[in-house]
């Protein structure tokens, strides 16, 4: 085995789970934990791995490994010479381990920062190719970032959620279509910018900007442009504390 073999072999030990041939696993709805027997896994799957679910497994030295997939695993996998086979993968239907919880649990923390750092540069990327550029941090810094998590609203009795309008996952073909977009409504601006991410301003003067940047005007939905009130303190605070602008 080369050095650099020797390495990627390494880096996969720390970024896998290591499961025993014999783990004990908790799924929703079960009050006990179970046993699992992954004596096959282990004894037939050296060399390759499988997906499912947003799980990856693969077998190295005889040890199975589990983890979040992400796109630096799979490709390192790949360099590593394993091969992509189709067999049973732990942890792939909503249970995990019962022993070292919180380990997996910061994979999946480790994956979700990951995932969402692959779509900022392949948002950006795709940007660059159409010229769609950047605007000034600071006004930037001047609107609301809608979180991953939504906006919680009420509005007459009634309350809903405001999610950004990408899923903050993947280029598809929703974000193809909405990158590099605003609307405008009642003195709110929406706009997709050019990291993927969902922002509102009260600015409208942002529009001529925008435009100058490569954006293009849209007709979509343009959350907290109503009667609607944050419910969420924090993101309310910040809402208010944004200064009004008139174009």
């Amino acid at each position: 085995m080369t050095k650099d073999m020797a390495e990627k072999m390494e880096t996969l030990k720390t970024m896998g789970f290591l499961v025993t041939r014999y783990p004990l696993v908790s799924a929703p709805g079960k009050e006990q934990p179970y046993q699992l027997n992954l004596t096959h896994l282990a004894e037939h799957r050296e060399g390759e791995y499988a997906v499912n679910n947003g799980m990856v497994c693969w077998v190295m030295n005889g040890e199975i490994y589990a983890a979040p997939c992400t796109r630096k695993l799979i490709q390192l996998l790949s360099q590593a010479e394993f091969r992509n086979e189709s067999f049973y993968v732990p942890f792939s239907n909503g249970e995990h381990p019962y022993h070292q919880a919180t380990k997996w649990q910061s994979l999946h923390v480790s994956a979700d920062v990951a995932t969402l750092k692959d779509f900022e540069e392949d948002a950006k990327a795709w940007c660059d190719e159409r010229r769609i550029g950047s605007i000034d941090e600071n006004l930037l810094d001047s609107c609301l970032r809608v979180p991953r998590g939504g906006i919680p609203v009420e509005s007459g009795g009634i309350y809903s959620t405001y999610y950004p309008l990408l899923n903050e996952a993947c280029i598809d073909i929703v974000a193809i279509d909405r990158l590099g977009s605003y609307s405008y409504n009642a003195g709110r601006v929406a706009f997709i910018y050019r990291d993927g991410h969902t922002y509102l301003s009260k600015n409208p003067s942002i529009m001529d900007t925008l435009e100058k940047a490569g954006y293009r005007r849209d007709n979509f939905l343009v959350p907290l442009s109503g009667s609607e009130k944050i419910t969420d303190a924090y993101l309310r605070q910040i809402w208010d504390n944004i200064p009004e602008a008139s174009r």
